[in-house]
């Protein structure tokens, strides 16, 4: 009997022992693990940047006042985000206060389409000042107005100019002038003039407003004043700059056999 004892006794024991153990062993796991996790977390560093609250579409303009369309509400538009320094993107908008926010968005109209959630970049190329009121017409798609363009009124004031053109289309200007002494015969000569100019609006079925350079502008201008003009229309996507040769009545004349 008294060794059975002997023998229920250590094994209680034992066991004791190491239930004692292994609940130190777990404790100092548990301590270990909550120290470094406070310092991991103390650790990251964050940012403050600037995301979209909603879907900014192209045409809206931010403003700190103004909310009738196309104005949206700074305020509405975009909000503070913090996010680890480590998924930072390259130039991002960083805040730092409201008065640097309001700044930098103010007037800002945008070009492309900004998705909610998306981080603002300092420089962002989806934005551009608008330099004017959100009714002008040059506010009224800016990413179809490149850095150095104008807009330029091109009357269409003959038969040959009505050709359907709606805007987003590009057009090919050829113009017929007197060159030179008219002599015996006929001084007319056709030529392809500025091609690929791209039509901005057609506010009526008589105009259409064309993007140029400052320089084609020029010289739209003399065309009209100077020259019969017509007007051929380019299939989507077909940008190619095409050399002509000038036609005159005798290139006519001995291309058809007359």
């Amino acid at each position: 009997m008294s060794t059975s004892s002997s023998r229920k006794g250590s094994t209680g024991v034992f066991f004791i022992i190491s239930g004692v153990i292994f609940a130190l062993i777990v404790g100092i796991f548990i301590l270990y693990y909550t120290e470094n996790l406070g310092k991991t977390t103390t650790n990251i560093s964050m940012a403050q940047v600037i995301t979209a609250t909603t879907n900014l579409s192209v045409g809206s303009v931010l403003s700190t006042s103004q909310s009738a369309p196309p104005y949206i509400l700074i305020s509405s538009a975009v909000h503070v985000t913090s996010i680890p320094q480590s998924s930072l993107p390259p130039n991002a908008l960083i805040y730092t206060s409201q008065q640097q926010l309001n700044d930098a968005l103010n007037n800002m109209v945008v070009q492309n389409t900004i998705l909610t959630g998306s981080i603002l970049r300092q420089n962002d190329p989806r934005l551009s000042h608008s330099g004017g009121p959100a009714s002008s017409l040059a506010n009224k798609d800016p990413s179809d107005l490149p850095a150095g363009d104008v807009l330029v009124v091109l009357p269409l004031t003959s038969s040959s100019m009505q050709i359907g053109a709606v805007p987003g289309d590009h057009i090919d200007i050829l113009a017929t002038a007197c060159v030179g002494s008219s002599g015996s015969g006929s001084c007319q000569v056709a030529q392809t003039t500025l091609q690929n100019v791209f039509v901005y609006a057609v506010p009526d079925s008589q105009t259409l407003i064309v993007a140029l350079s400052h320089q084609d502008a020029l010289n739209l201008k003399m065309l009209i004043e100077t020259t019969k003009i017509s007007i051929a229309l380019r299939k989507p996507d077909d940008t190619e700059h095409i050399s002509t040769t000038p036609v005159s009545p005798q290139t006519i004349y001995n291309l058809f056999g007359f």
